[in-house]
């Protein structure tokens, strides 16, 4: 594991390491490649990180395929044994900001699991919905499309009204019309990727988050 404390971390990351564990480094996930697999297979989230100078902290996390929110089709997919080898291409690939690319692993044509970029983890609170078992029992789930706020500011160039990205909204309820959950994100995956039940009623104000890893 990497020597620093949880708040030399940098801040999107903390809760991260908080509910997962500090990062490992990549020569010691390469050393730890078929555990760590097996144990993302079993739905165990690894994060691993670096720092590569002129580009700052990398972090991407090794997750089950279930964690996935992009289409299999829009995912280079590598065989384990490739990805191992180039574990320092694929983190790169998967980590850079804005861009990174989730990486998907297989074994004997099989998607096995993942390597995700960290960022997409962050704002995954609460307890996920299992869309399939709400349907199943008369429930929905409906999208919606918030087209975000430019922003204002006044004569004086103070921000008057703030900024908010364009989202999309997965609203979840149950057959009599109860909203039992939410979850919002840049795409309709991340969306229904963040489909979590409300702890204590509606929380209107969830969202996501689209801040760098700085």
């Amino acid at each position: 594991m990497l020597p620093y404390d949880i708040h030399e971390a940098p801040p999107l990351y903390q809760g991260l390491v908080r509910r997962w564990g500090p990062p490992l480094g990549i020569e010691e996930t390469r050393k730890r490649w078929s555990e760590l697999v097996t144990a993302a297979g079993d739905g165990t989230v690894t994060l691993i990180a670096r720092h590569v100078p002129g580009w700052g902290p990398q972090w991407t996390a090794l997750v089950p395929v279930t964690e996935v929110a992009d289409p299999a089709t829009a995912c280079p997919v590598w065989p384990l044994l490739a990805a191992r080898k180039q574990l320092g291409h694929l983190v790169d690939d998967a980590a850079r900001w804005p861009t990174g690319r989730t990486q998907l692993l297989s074994n004997r044509r099989t998607l096995v699991a993942a390597l995700v970029p960290a960022y997409t983890l962050v704002d995954r609170h609460g307890e996920r919905i299992d869309v399939e078992d709400l349907v199943r029992g008369g429930g929905t789930v409906t999208l919606s499309f918030h087209p975000g706020v430019s922003g204002r500011v006044d004569e004086d160039g103070d921000v008057v009204t703030e900024p908010e990205d364009e989202a999309f909204v997965a609203t979840a309820m149950t057959y009599d019309g109860t909203e039992v959950g939410s979850g919002g994100g840049p795409t309709i995956g991340e969306a229904m990727i963040r489909l979590t039940r409300y702890e204590s009623g509606p929380d209107p104000s969830a969202g996501y988050s689209d801040e760098p890893p700085f």
